[in-house]
């Protein structure tokens, strides 16, 4: 899914008529939104959940919608 979606996104950035780069800026949300998770399972090897996992989730599920929300905000201005 992340392939064709990645896909898309090149080439609705590759568009030659209006060359608008906007679409790159969800690449930003793409690339962050797995440190958080990276960090918590740093920091806290261990298959329990604590605290540190849980807001390294909620961050996480927040970028991840942040990256689906931001082209609809796109599209709609």
């Amino acid at each position: 899914m992340t392939c064709i979606g990645m896909t898309f996104l090149i080439l609705a950035c590759a568009v030659p008529q209006p060359k608008i780069f906007y679409p790159f800026f969800v690449l930003i949300f793409y690339v962050i939104s797995v440190i958080p998770m990276m960090l918590a399972k740093r920091l806290s090897p261990g298959s329990e959940t604590n605290p540190k996992t849980e807001f390294a989730l909620f961050l996480t599920s927040g970028m991840v919608l942040s990256s689906f929300a931001l082209p609809i905000v796109l599209a709609h201005s």
